[in-house]
């Protein structure tokens, strides 16, 4: 990264946070920096598989709101998810710990495997469209500096 920096080159980061101490050390090299965060933390063993994952990446989250770098946070949501279910909650308690920057992603099918998009073709898809614009509606009233839909 220093080198492309020594270059000239602007550095940034994508992370799903997972390692919250090793996102530090960087941090101060980094001008923007993309963190996902998937779910509440008590949802996050469901949603990633793995022990503990939620605790680390909202201290993650933290990290880079002391930090002051630009950043941008986003969750992605899919029909049923966890997610989907508390985005308003998430989205809340991220602008809380400070963000400025937020971005709610629709899950895409494209791409993807049968078994992860055969439950798509399931659902009734005004419904979900509806759904989506409502959670979008309640998000943007959270008033982030920046606020992005993603639907493709």
């Amino acid at each position: 990264m220093l080198e492309a920096r020594e270059l000239g080159f602007r550095i940034g980061l994508h992370s799903a946070g997972p390692y919250p101490r090793r996102l530090a050390t960087v941090l101060d090299v980094v001008d923007w920096i993309g963190l996902d965060i998937k779910a509440l933390p008590d949802d996050y063993d469901t949603v990633v598989g793995r022990p503990g994952a939620g605790r680390l990446a909202w201290q993650s989250l933290e990290e880079v709101i002391a930090a002051g770098i630009d950043h941008e946070v986003r969750t992605t949501i899919a029909p049923g998810s966890p997610a989907t279910r508390h985005i308003i909650d998430i989205a809340r308690r991220v602008r809380e710990a400070g963000a400025q920057s937020f971005a709610l992603q629709v899950a895409r099918t494209a791409g993807t495997r049968p078994a992860f998009s055969a439950p798509y073709a399931a659902i009734d898809q005004h419904a979900w469209r509806a759904q989506v614009t409502s959670l979008d509606q309640s998000i943007r009233s959270l008033q982030f500096t920046r606020y992005e839909l993603r639907t493709e």
